[in-house]
């Protein structure tokens, strides 16, 4: 990075140069260069946080490549990498004064150093609506490419209906990929008491319908047939997804490792062949982790209705489960009861049937 300092005199000459060649600037435009030009004079004293300030000012101005420039050289003196490599990507790409030729070799020279100081990581999660936050920031939505400066990081990866993942990790310069899989809460059952004789007793009160033969709805056999089937082809096409997705991402795995061996963690050489086998491995691992969703998703929803209509069946009028109806008592014999008086001149006669 010594050579970021000897490049300060080249910009405060080319900064002249841009005022001699340039049309009228304007009164703001005029107090950003005003900015800028004392934040060199900060820098070369190596005063760089002073210079950084001035310099973000400036910007604020006066957007040109060689402030952006600058100002991307100041952060790498402050060692902060990662704000200096999007200040320096800013700055070639701006057309507002853009960089000559020779600057802008020289930025992408600066560029590729800082990189190599940074790392790039990849945060995935299998559990839908996943979120990250790293280092008490906010809540960002997964798989998330970050790039964080080298050392320890702290990570909380939370998604509805599941206890956060909470941990901390040594990051290292290069290019890895984190997997943080947020476990599902436990289901609390209450318990209840059961009923005393007496509750039962009221329970069994008459007026309340009683169903002695099973069934709760009409059809009910036929619903838990259709149900259970519903389900069972599901789980045909959760295996399906299943197996699919274990295969592209046995395959994306190869791919890393292929990459690893082919091009250096940075991208420095090679660096567009590179960047596209980045995208390409990525854009496959979503792929793979989309179809390790859908399969669990469709997966549970199969079981689900398969375990619901087996219910349905088995506690059909007809099923295994239904209650049986009860034997008819044994009529009681019909009671009869006769007798009669005499009397000297009369008699009387009475019974009951």
């Amino acid at each position: 990075m010594r050579r970021v300092k000897r490049l300060v005199a080249v910009a405060l000459v080319l900064g002249s140069t841009e005022l001699a060649l340039a049309q009228p600037l304007d009164k703001n435009q005029m107090k950003g260069r005003d900015f800028a030009t004392t934040a060199l004079e900060l820098y070369q004293k190596e005063q760089y946080a002073d210079a950084l300030l001035k310099f973000t000012d400036a910007e604020k101005l006066y957007p040109t490549a060689q402030v952006l420039r600058m100002q991307g050289y100041t952060l790498i003196a402050l060692k902060r990498y990662v704000e200096a490599i999007e200040v320096l990507e800013r700055a070639l790409k701006t057309d507002f004064k853009p960089l000559l030729p020779v600057d802008a070799e020289d930025t992408e020279d600066q560029l590729k150093e800082a990189l190599k100081r940074v790392a790039s990581l990849t945060i995935r999660s299998s559990i839908a609506k996943a979120t990250v936050r790293v280092d008490e920031g906010d809540p960002r939505p997964l798989p998330q490419t970050l790039r964080l400066p080298t050392g320890a990081h702290h990570f909380v990866v939370e998604a509805p209906n599941h206890d956060p993942v909470d941990l901390s990790r040594d990051i290292q310069a290069g290019t890895s990929v984190l997997q943080l899989d947020p476990t599902a809460k436990k289901v609390e059952v209450p318990i209840v008491a059961p009923p005393s004789q007496e509750d039962k007793s009221k329970d069994s009160g008459a007026g309340k319908p009683r169903n002695l033969f099973g069934g709760w709805f009409p059809q009910q056999r036929n619903v838990g047939l259709a149900l259970a089937g519903a389900g069972l082809a599901a789980s045909g096409t959760a295996l399906g997804l299943g197996i699919y997705g274990m295969n592209l991402e046995s395959a994306v795995q190869t791919n890393i490792d292929a990459h690893r061996q082919n091009y250096d963690p940075a991208c420095a050489s090679n660096t567009a062949l590179c960047l596209a086998d980045n995208a390409l491995i990525n854009h496959d691992g979503e792929r793979a982790a989309a179809y390790r969703n859908s399969a669990m998703v469709t997966g549970i929803a199969g079981a689900g209705l398969a375990v619901l209509g087996s219910l349905f069946v088995a506690f059909a009028p007809d099923g295994p489960f239904a209650p049986k109806k009860p034997a008819d008592a044994t009529p009681k014999s019909a009671e009869l009861e006769f007798g009669c008086t005499f009397g000297v001149m009369s008699a009387s006669c009475d019974g009951r049937f």
